[in-house]
């Protein structure tokens, strides 16, 4: 590259600095992707298709910053411009990584974020120099960019195709493919608020009808009372107390195999979808999916670019266009808590599953994840459920969920008057009602692919809700059976139509769906393959069942047959409930008030605790929320607002 460049035209300087930005672009991209598919455990459907992508954004942002900078700045040194050029451009990766987290997520605190970012400009400006004498002869310059490039694909290839199976000890399936698995989780969902448990109102159809052609689970059990760790134990067969998701501050550990990677290794596609931002990227749940989301390019949305580009569009969306909409004479009114049954809620969801099933080939069996949140606070069922049969509109007292709260019996809210908790009550009706009726059309959408006869059905709940059951309300602060105890429904090849009532647990999902597929799991696990039970042999009645809570009032629980056990420590001591769930389902009756808890029901609970915590490895990672995903989770209630 020549020095000296005074002499050419302002176009011929244009395209001279694309052209070097351009290959700096090519080595970035594909660096960049290299390192997430390789270190980040990131899954992606078509690697080589998504590099392509990420390295055409950075030739846009490169070249365009390349040929800016020879153009205007530095107009006499082509050398001096491609310096600039690759001082800026590690100057911005730096950043953008420093303020979403390298690769994993986390926000670092503001201290670690300014130190970080002084290093990175030193560390810039040296490169930027090195790249710049570098410059000065073309020859070295070309052939170390081509190295990069090759060398990135080249590693990038081979993790993609053979790391999760090497890593997982599993083998792409052979022969006939396995069939389809569908996953649909229902945040917030009590078991015994559906027809197919024994409610009185009408509130599923759909999921009735899904369980009457295959099996329910009567006593299905969660292992947390709020989302995140119970979707945690979902996905990789183990209790909290093992992958460590026990705050809000807690992501999912990267060594931890999931039931994404594991279909993935076996060669599924692998999509998912989530309306509750405590399952998302953010929080490491998207590992192993091809795609997670809505967001195009799922690669991309993991690269600095991509941050960029999200964060662009964020600002354009939330904050320019509705600045300019105000300004007009008769802009629209706020939008209203109620629900636009085609604009929200699990209808929203279904648009993104069905455009990701409208391009879904059929080549490869596929693992769906659809997470809907609809009986989640604030309840806000669409118009036509809207306090059906004429209730009048009602609201919670209080609306902030706080997970360390002293639990029932140490502490209980205020009562609301009883129609307001009748109100409460047909809200939340409306807003499951709301949610089987969309579930409903994703089987539809699946039945007219023809995919719904080899796909195997799931349906269950992280946890269920308090409506005063226990004197408190919402969910998290208990491990009473209003808030553990979830519906569990499969349906699909081979599955007897039945009802179990043995308790299970959600860490069974994983080895059982290992099992459905031939996948032979070599790593730790608390679940067991229900395999045998779906198939119509006996379950274990006298299985443990355990559910935890930490925190400043740790709580443990559990339960066998139909006697159940739990233990809070709080600081002032020790509290036993102990209940027989055969004549007192509602947990009303603490046997433990009268008398010492069950011998060998506390030997059991003192040997769960200790089963739950034997796998505990790497750490969770800590990440606070920010932005998009701080701003839903303020909505939903996780995090306080300021001025409350």
């Amino acid at each position: 590259m020549n020095e000296v460049t005074a002499g050419a035209s302002a176009s011929a300087r244009i395209v001279r600095g694309f052209a070097a930005g351009a290959l700096l672009g090519l080595a970035v991209g594909a660096a960049e992707s290299c390192l997430l598919l390789t270190a980040a455990g990131v899954g992606v459907r078509s690697p080589l298709a998504e590099m392509l992508r990420i390295e055409a954004y950075y030739v846009l942002f490169c070249g365009g910053l390349g040929a800016l900078l020879h153009a205007l700045v530095c107009r006499r040194s082509l050398a001096a411009a491609t310096g600039w050029t690759v001082g800026l451009t590690m100057a911005f990766l730096a950043a953008m990584w420093l303020m979403s987290g390298l690769f994993i997520g986390k926000d670092p605190a503001t201290g670690v974020f300014l130190a970080g970012l002084a290093g990175a400009a030193v560390l810039a400006a040296v490169l930027g120099r090195l790249a710049g004498r570098l410059a000065r002869r073309a020859a070295p310059a070309v052939i170390l960019g081509l190295l990069v490039i090759g060398l990135s694909h080249g590693v990038a290839m081979v993790s993609a195709d053979q790391g999760a199976s090497a890593e997982l000890g599993i083998g792409r399936f052979e022969g006939q493919p396995p069939p389809n698995l569908l996953v649909i989780l229902v945040d917030t969902l009590r078991a015994d608020r559906l027809g197919c448990y024994g409610y009185h109102r009408p509130t599923s159809p759909v999921i009735d009808a899904l369980a009457a052609r295959g099996t329910r689970f009567d006593a299905a059990y969660a292992h947390a009372s709020w989302t995140r760790p119970s979707v945690a134990s979902l996905m990789t067969s183990l209790y909290p107390s093992s992958h460590d998701i026990q705050n809000d501050l807690d992501a999912l550990p990267a060594s931890l195999p999931t039931l994404a990677q594991v279909m993935k290794a076996r060669g599924f596609h692998t999509a998912g979808f989530s309306a509750n931002p405590q399952i998302s990227p953010t929080y490491g749940f998207d590992r192993g999916f091809d795609v997670f989301g809505d967001s195009g390019s799922h690669l991309l949305r993991r690269t600095a670019i991509g941050m960029l580009e999200h964060r662009a569009k964020r600002t354009l969306r939330m904050r320019l266009l509705p600045a300019l909409a105000s300004g007009r004479e008769g802009a629209a009114p706020p939008p209203s808590k109620v629900k636009d049954p085609e604009h929200s809620g699990a209808a929203a969801l279904n648009r993104q599953a069905f455009r990701w099933l409208d391009g879904y080939d059929g080549a490869e069996p596929f693992f769906l994840y659809v997470h809907y949140i609809d009986p989640h606070t604030p309840y806000a069922p669409p118009e036509d459920l809207l306090n059906e049969g004429g209730q009048p509109p009602v609201s919670l007292p209080a609306t902030f969920i706080d997970k360390d709260a002293p639990p029932y019996p140490l502490a209980e809210y205020a009562k609301a008057p009883d129609p307001v908790l009748e109100g409460l009550s047909r809200l939340y009706d409306a807003e499951v009602r709301f949610v089987d009726r969309e579930i409903g059309r994703l089987l539809e959408r699946l039945e007219a692919r023809g995919l719904l006869e080899n796909t195997y059905v799931v349906l269950t709940a992280d946890h269920g809700e308090e409506l005063y059951d226990h004197k408190q309300w919402l969910h998290g602060q208990s491990l009473f059976d209003e808030l553990v105890r979830v519906p569990l429904v499969i349906a699909g090849p081979g599955v007897a139509r039945q009802v179990v009532g043995e308790p299970v647990e959600l860490v069974d999902l994983l080895p059982t769906a290992a099992g459905w597929c031939g996948a032979e799991l070599a790593f730790n696990k608390h679940g067991r393959d229900l395999g045998l039970v779906l198939g119509g042999g006996g379950a274990d009645p006298e299985r443990v069942i355990y559910s935890e809570r930490q925190g400043t009032y740790a709580i443990h629980a559990v339960r066998r047959g139909s006697h159940k056990l739990i233990r809070i420590t709080a600081p002032e001591g020790v509290t036993w409930l102990e209940f027989d769930l055969s004549e007192d389902p509602g947990e009303l009756r603490n046997l433990a008030a009268a008398q010492e808890p069950d011998a060998e029901l506390r030997r059991l609970l003192d040997q769960a605790v200790v089963v739950a915590g034997a796998y505990l490895g790497e750490r969770s990672g800590k990440v606070e929320a920010g932005g998009a995903v701080a701003d839903a989770l303020r909505e939903l209630g996780y995090i306080e607002n300021e001025e409350e």
